[in-house]
């Protein structure tokens, strides 16, 4: 058996920027298995190993990034040095070695400032402009606490 293990940043991280994002398969199991890292195409899931990662969201889980659709399904070929042989408790990181490659989308992926939500604020009226009563706030943390724009 495999396991999985996603290591990402510590504390708040700026936004617009991308998150560092570590991966490490370990093999859990009673035997040594032969493995490979993140190949080309193995994002894209068009050949083995599959490396399908996508970023969701924590409240109500709705994926904001994931692979895009192959752009060429031609991939090169499986070599004897892209495999390693994992003992039982070894780990490795499959975005390191031979032929492997950075896993993309969590590379490119860089988190926008939330969007515009309506908050109730007792604005003053403006003239000519109907009292509402609903201002527009966009809010992200920032180095000393909350950076609000309204």
């Amino acid at each position: 058996m495999l396991d999985l293990v996603l290591y990402g940043p510590q504390g708040p991280q700026p936004l617009g920027g991308s998150a560092p994002v570590r991966a490490k398969v370990r093999n859990s199991g009673e035997r040594a298995v032969w493995i490979a890292g993140v190949l080309d195409g193995s994002e894209d899931g068009i050949r083995f190993p599959h490396y399908l990662p996508a970023v969701t969201l924590a409240d109500g889980g709705r994926t904001v990034a994931r692979p895009g659709p192959a752009e060429d399904p031609l991939v090169g070929p499986l070599r004897v040095g892209h495999l390693l042989r994992l003992a039982p408790g070894e780990s490795f990181d499959p975005t390191a070695g031979a032929g492997c490659l950075p896993l993309t989308t969590f590379a490119a992926f860089a988190p926008k400032p939330p969007a515009a939500t309506g908050t109730r604020s007792p604005s003053p009226p403006r003239r000519g402009v109907p009292r509402s009563g609903w201002a527009v706030s966009v809010c992200r943390p920032g180095p000393s606490g909350r950076n609000c724009w309204t």
